[in-house]
């Protein structure tokens, strides 16, 4: 493994994207504070003192769409197994816990059979944050650089297949069965979130019918 730390760094995503030709599989950018963090859809990431921030290299799901879901629910386990949490997963790939975001995945192509993936977690929060933001721990002192290559290696030696993934990220789908809106650009679909499609895609009932997301922002 190849792992990279920095003190400070405007965008550990940016910094992994430089490795489309490199010829290490294993490649790992960590940092103890980011700058000028971006989210899916290019938003601004908010990060705070205790957030933990890194990128990384990643080969593809067996079906490349749910890449982003396995890593959700390898993720999830992590936290399980290591601090006995139990987290939930939002569509298509944001982390709650207790209701509230705690994390996000940002994954994009880097060559082919790879993805460079983006991890933002808040461990914990200044105190005059308001409560729109959620966090793991009231208080936790971790080593960004050794806890992010914990997490790096737990998902390397945890792949999950394609019907896996599906099956345990519907499992821990905090919006399962509920009404909610997925807006895409211009397009909007409300209805009851059934699950998974083969390839990720959000299934919503709508008007009697069964209607596939594959992108977009999505409230319950």
């Amino acid at each position: 493994m190849q792992h990279q730390h920095f003190e400070k760094i405007n965008s550990t995503q940016d910094e992994i994207l430089k490795y489309k030709d490199h010829f290490d599989s294993e490649v790992l950018v960590t940092c103890d504070e980011q700058l000028a963090g971006r989210g899916q859809y290019d938003r601004k990431w908010d990060s705070f003192k205790d957030t933990l921030c890194f990128s990384f290299k990643y080969y593809e799901n067996q079906i490349p769409s749910l890449t982003s879901l396995e890593l959700g629910v390898l993720i999830r386990n992590y936290f399980f197994e290591e601090y006995h949490l139990k987290l939930e997963l939002k569509w298509p790939n944001d982390i709650y816990f207790q209701h509230k975001k705690v994390a996000g995945i940002l994954t994009q192509s880097l060559s082919p059979h790879y993805y460079a993936v983006g991890v933002g977690i808040n461990y914990t929060l200044p105190k005059d944050k308001d409560s729109k933001y959620g966090s793991l721990f009231k208080e936790f002192e971790v080593s960004k650089k050794e806890e992010a290559k914990r997490i790096y290696s737990y998902l390397l030696a945890n792949r999950l297949s394609s019907t896996d993934t599906v099956k345990h990220w519907e499992a821990m789908c905090i919006h399962l069965n509920k009404d909610i809106i997925i807006t895409d650009k211009e397009k909007k679909i409300t209805g009851k979130f059934i699950g998974l499609g083969k390839f990720g895609e959000a299934l919503v009932e709508s008007d009697g019918l069964i209607v596939p997301a594959y992108t977009g922002s999505l409230t319950f």
